[in-house]
This record gives C-alpha cells, structure tokens and sequence, in this order.
C-alpha cells in the first residue's frame, strides 16, 4: 500500500459508523433497492440509513437517476469524506458475507465504494473490507465486496462511501451468506468464554502511577515479557480462560509494590499459580520446526538469575507442556497473516495508566511472538519495555499518548505501522487541525511544490523549493518530526513528512523559498484537505504510446481487464508497466499472460500457530503454464510510491524473461498486514509475513532490486516531465536492454 493508499485506508476506517449504538436489535437489512423511501422534502429520513455521522439520511440523499426502478441513493463531496451505512445486530453461520449492487460515478477524485464491517459484542471493530479501486467516471456496473465472516461477529455493518471529490451512485444492494441470500442463512451467535465475561476491568484499571523508580521499571519490563508469554503460550488462555488485560490489572498492583526484583518474581509466581494447571503434555508436545526461517529466543525464561528458580521453572513448564490448535487471541486471515483477535479498546486512557501500560505491554507483545520483522527496529526489543514505560506512564493528555505510541510504532522501521484515531491518521493534537493547501514531493534532496491546490489563495508554482516554514529551516522541521514517522526506509519517510510539514494550527504558514522571497499560504481544515494534498498526480490511463509501445497503469487494472488488455498489446514489441503506485491485484492475472509457466516469485516467512514466534518459509509461486508467453521487452516503473502490494507486484513482474525495473528505491514494506486495536480507541497495523526474494534475500527496509535507477528532479517537476517514462523508452529501444536481462538473475 502506498502511502496515497495509506491515506486511504485511515479515512475509511474513520468512517463514522455510529448506526452501531441506534440498531434496536435489528436483523433485517431494509430499503436495499431505495424504493419505499419517500422523494418529499417532507419526509426528512431514510429508514435504517445513516449517514457519516450517525445521523439519518435524508431526501437529499436520494435521486430519480437510479439502475432500475425510480430511485437511487446518491453522495456528493466536494472533498470531504461521505459514506452511508446500516448495522444489524446479528451474524450468520457460513464462511464469507457479501454485499454487491450497483454504482455509478463521475469525477471521483480519491475512491468510492461498498464496505463491509463487523463487530464484536462490545463494539470493537473485527474487520473492515471495502471495494478498491472506483475513481473517475463510470457508467452503472455491479459490484461485489466479500469479508469472511468473524467467529465473534456480533453485528454486521454495510454501506457505500466517497473519499475525496465526485459523486456516486448506489442501487439495487443485495446481501448474501456464502453466494445465497442472507435471510436463508442460520443466524449465529458467539459462544461467550470466560475471557469474555470478565469485565472488571473494563472502566478503570485501579493503576495510578506518578513517578516510577528504576526498581519498579525493571520489574515492569519484566512483568511484560512474562505476561506477553503467558498471553500466547498458556493452554488455558488459548481456550479462552482469562482475559488477559483483567490478569494484568490484579497483578501489576503486587509488582508495583514489590520493594525488590526478588520480590517481585515472588508476586509474578504466585499469580501464575493462581491459574489453571498446565498438564504434562508426554507424550504429544509441541515440538519445535527445527527448519524454521526465523525463531523466537525464550532462552531468557531459563535466567533463573533474573526470573528466580520457582517463575522460571513455571515459564519452561508451560513453554513445554503448550497444547492448543487454535488460540482465543489470534488467527490466521485469508492470506495467512496473523488476525489479532478479542482486543478491548477502552476510552479513559488519559487518566488512567494501567491503560497506558497496557497499550505498551500488548503492542510489545504482538510484535514480540508475530512480526518477521522485529530484528529491523532501531531499539532490541527486548529492551523496548523498560524504554517506554516512563513515556507511558506519564503520558496523561492525549498529545502526549499520542506521541508516545508514534515512537514506539516508529521504533519497527515497518510503514504498515501507522497510527489511526478517531481522524484517521491526521492526528490533529500532536500535528496540528491545519494544512496548507499544496502537495510537495522530496527530490534531489529539496522540498519541491508539485501542485497548488488553492492557486488564488497564493502564488506558488509547481517547482517552487521551499527551505523554511515559519521561519524554521525545513532540515531540522523534518528531524524534530523523523522519530513519529512509521516507515521502512528513508524514502518512505520522507513521502509521509510531505504533508505533515505543513500541517499546523496556524490560519497562515510563512514559507520561505529558495530565491529567499517569503510566500504567506492560507491554511484550511484538515478533513477539507488532507486527502487532496496527500494524492499524488494520477497517473495516465492505459495507452498505446508509439506504434511499438503500450502503456499499463496497475494503479487502474483490475484482474478481469487483463485479458482483453493483453489481446490489444500483446503483439506490441515494448511495454512499459507503471507500479507507482497502489494496484488493484491484477499482477496474478497479468503474470499468467507474461511467463510461460508457473515461478517462484518470492518465499514467504508465515507464524507457526503452535509456537507464535517462529516463521515456517514457504515458496510464493505465480503463473500457469501458457505456451504463448509475451515475447517482448517490458519495463517496470518504480518510486517511493511503490509501497506494500506494488512492491510485490514488482516481485512478481519482474520475474518475466524480458522484464527489468526501473526508477527509484520502493518502500520496502512488503507482507500482509495484522491490525489490531490499541487502548484509548486507536487502531494500527504490522506486516504479519515476512517476505524474501527467491534466493532469501530480504526486502524489507530494502525494497525491491532496481536495474536502472532514474530518480525525479526539480527541473523535471517544474517542466511538467515524467523522466522514467521517458528513460523507460530510452532503455526499450538500446542495446543496454539485453544485456541488463542477461545479468538480471544475480539480482533476483
């Protein structure tokens, strides 16, 4: 995902879906086809619909251009974020859950589409799946987005949504349970463990820190890598046994009090004991892959030095004697990625710093037991408890919460890792409510404007530099705001800084360019703005350039365009393919136009459920036999903006006999993401599978390997040139051509 795409998922997940509190138990969807809906200004509201604000929809929200029948639902933005939504209070029995229906658009300038979301039974979200994809303007065409469906869903919200500018069309909306009509399903309801019924710690933790001494920080950063471990390894937790935020609340009191790390593991002991016996396993254990890519070091629950003989010999015991298939607070999504499951949210957590501890403790722990790649952070994690309680325990505002959790994400080196609250990741109180209206890029090492979003408001040009806001050289502007930054790599942090360097609570930014002359810009709100200035210019639509080459967007293909696409280009001697930026999944389809047989693409680093930590490698293989492959040269065009999926894309694509890559360094953010919730109503994300080159090369941080570099520069920008196009061209039409195919494969 680039950081557009970034953008894009933070607003959707910010979508307002309060319908959630205001369902009355409903178990029908109604009014899918807007027909029984009274046109009359009159009659102000739509049954059952609500808007982006939990408000019901009104006659406005409704028009005569409909797919069939009299009427449609319709949302108009000039900017802003719109979405339409309806909730029932119910699940069904059955593998996957659908909404599909009709849209139609016109001018939409970031994305418009149908989502799906599910809830538990205490309202935190399980999972959001929207359409991808929708921009510009198209005719009526149906549409299908699909979730699995989520063991403890307990309510199903459904809708439609506009981010950005345009207009969209909604009609006809129908639900299936597994392809069949939704009411023919068996209704579900979740089995409540005893993890679920303990909620006495759901308003107030009872912990109230001021000031920590270092005894009592060792003692907590111990108290996390045990109860981390406890999380994941203990049976009865697995099962479902105990809710494992309730555990720490009645033990961290005791460790707090505990005037030595004696003490302490003393205290951490007795309240293991007080769970469940974990039973001698003999002779069915767990025993350990002994060919796995990557394991997790439990060698320091052996220190009986640091942990005391009696607690160590419980953690080995347990660590040993493990014995459970599934587990209460994780599984495995579609994609074979971590699921993060029954995370509660909580909403004081400003003045409450068991709450703070814990964001610390379960992030630490997520990352501890399910990323491939937490060797990468700047910080051992070992060492990343002790370092952040202090932060956590004193972060008593919001801003201060906030910053605190932007560190610790920062500390990955993983751009999965952003940080979404109730604005998305605008996060207005430690960045500011505020934005100037221009979009910059980072090139040859300068700030560069590359759009006026606002150009009768002041007087910049696209290729203006600009070197100081506010007064403040932009350099140290930028390294006061680096450590926030959750990102791979420089190139990908430095696409992030672009719109937060000017974001402020100021009416005004003063921004001083590089000839010295001072240009005053007028700030707008953030919810006007943000997405507009974060857009990168859109790329071209398909096109045959010359008579010798095509050009492919794979920010607008999507899989079922590939094959009548390739019936028109595939006699093209040249194609240049554009991956920057996010796409749209067609690179499984296209792949099987480009090679003559399945290849190995990419392997695979996947969590081993009975031993969370560990990663099994497996081979990630693309392509079908085809006995008439494209023969000719191809090109793949890359940035900073190749993030995520684009990065795998590449992956993929430059696995053709006659692909090279050109254009600069990728995000190297690469792997299916695993969200999960965070106490104080945040949201974030981690890359949940690691992801190797064939030849177990690491991509991560990395990026994908570039056989030509070509990088934007400021005269280009301000001349309006897209410079990898045109070396791509260059590239197409030399002899260098073949001679960088042949030695492609070292690279690989």
């Amino acid at each position: 995902m680039n950081a557009k795409g970034r953008l894009l998922a933070c607003s959707l997940l910010a979508l307002s879906f309060n319908a959630i509190a205001d369902i009355d138990e409903q178990i029908e969807f109604e009014q899918l086809d807007f027909e029984q809906v009274n046109l009359s200004e009159t009659d102000t509201q739509v049954a059952r619909w609500l808007d982006e604000q939990g408000q019901p929809l009104t006659a406005a929200h409704l028009t005569n251009t409909a797919h069939q029948g009299k009427q449609a639902l319709v949302l108009k933005s000039d900017g802003e974020k719109r979405n339409f939504s309806q909730t029932i209070d119910t699940s069904f029995v059955g593998e996957s859950f659908s909404l599909s229906g009709f849209v139609r658009t016109q001018d939409i300038k970031q994305l418009a589409g149908m989502f799906i979301q599910q809830f538990d039974s205490r309202g935190n979200a399980l999972g959001f799946e929207f359409l991808k994809g929708l921009t510009g303007t198209q005719d009526w065409q149906q549409y299908q987005v699909t979730a699995q469906l989520h063991q403890d869903t307990s309510s199903i919200s459904i809708g439609g949504f506009i981010v950005g500018g345009g207009k969209a069309w909604f009609d006809d909306l129908t639900v299936a349970v597994d392809g069949k009509d939704y009411l023919l399903a068996k209704r579900y309801t979740p089995v409540l463990l005893a993890a679920d019924t303990d909620n006495e710690f759901d308003k107030k933790s009872a912990i109230e820190l001021i000031d920590l001494t270092a005894s009592q920080i060792d003692n907590l950063s111990k108290l996390a890598k045990v109860w981390g471990l406890v999380k994941y390894y203990h049976n009865a937790v697995a099962a479902g046994g105990y809710n494992m935020d309730a555990e720490l609340f009645r033990v961290m009191p005791k460790v707090l009090s505990a005037k030595t790390s004696t003490e302490a593991n003393a205290q951490i002991s007795h309240w293991l004991s007080q769970m469940s016996t974990v039973s001698t396993c003999k002779p069915n254990c767990v025993t350990r892959v002994k060919q796995a890519s990557l394991q997790v070091d439990l060698n320091w629950i052996d220190d009986e030095n640091d942990l005391g003989a009696k607690l160590s010999q419980q953690l080995r015991h347990m660590v040993d004697n493990r014995q459970f298939e599934s587990h209460y607070y994780f599984d495995f999504n579609s994609s074979q990625g971590v699921e993060v499951n029954n995370e509660r949210g909580y909403f004081t957590v400003e003045q409450d710093a068991g709450y703070r501890l814990l964001a610390l403790f379960r992030l630490w722990s997520l990352i501890e037991y399910f990323s491939p790649y937490k060797a990468l952070a700047e910080t051992p994690w070992q060492d990343i408890p002790r370092k952040y309680i202090s932060q956590f325990n004193a972060a008593t505002s919001q801003e201060m919460y906030e910053r605190a959790l932007l560190m610790l994400l920062g500390e990955l080196n993983d751009g999965h890792a952003y940080l979404n609250g109730s604005q998305g990741n605008q996060l207005p109180q430690v960045f500011g409510n505020r934005l100037a209206p221009i979009q910059l890029g980072f090139f040859e090492q300068k700030w560069v404007v590359t759009a006026n979003l606002a150009p009768k408001s002041n007087p910049l040009s696209v290729g203006n530099v600009i070197t100081h806001v506010d007064g403040q050289p932009v350099d140290k502007l930028v390294k006061k705001l680096w450590p926030l930054m959750a990102a791979s790599n420089d190139v990908s942090r430095y696409d992030l800084l672009k719109s937060r360097i000017l974001q402020t609570e100021q009416p005004q930014l003063a921004l001083t360019l590089a000839n010295d002359s001072e240009v005053v810009v007028p700030t707008v709100a953030m919810k006007e703005i943000y997405l507009s200035v974060m857009t990168p210019s859109p790329l071209p639509e398909h096109h045959i350039i010359n008579e010798k080459t095509g050009y492919i967007n794979m920010t607008q293909l999507v899989p079922e365009q590939v094959a009548p696409l390739m019936q028109q280009y595939g006699q093209l001697p040249q194609l240049i393919i554009d991956v920057r930026g996010y796409p749209r999944g067609a690179a499984w389809a296209l792949a099987e136009h480009l090679f003559a047989q399945p290849k190995l693409v990419a392997k695979a680093q996947l969590t081993n459920m009975q031993t969370p930590g560990d990663f099994i490698l497996e081979k990630v293989e693309v392509g079908k036999n085809n006995s008439e492959p494209y023969q000719g040269k191809i090109v793949l065009l890359s940035n900073e903006q190749s993030f995520s999926q684009a990065e795998f894309t590449l992956m993929i694509l430059r696995q053709a006999d006659n692909a090279l890559v050109l254009g600069s360094q990728t995000a190297g953010t690469d792997g299916d993401v695993s969200r999960f919730v965070i106490p104080g109503g945040y949201q974030s994300q981690f890359s949940g599978i690691g992801i190797l080159t064939p030849t177990n090369e690491p991509t991560q941080r990395v990026g994908v390997a570039i056989d030509v570099e070509v990088t934007t520069t400021v005269e280009a920008v301000k001349a309006g040139k897209d410079e990898q196009i045109e070396q791509a061209l260059i590239l197409l039409n030399s002899d260098k051509f073949d001679m960088l195919v042949l030695n492609k494969s070292a690279r690989l």
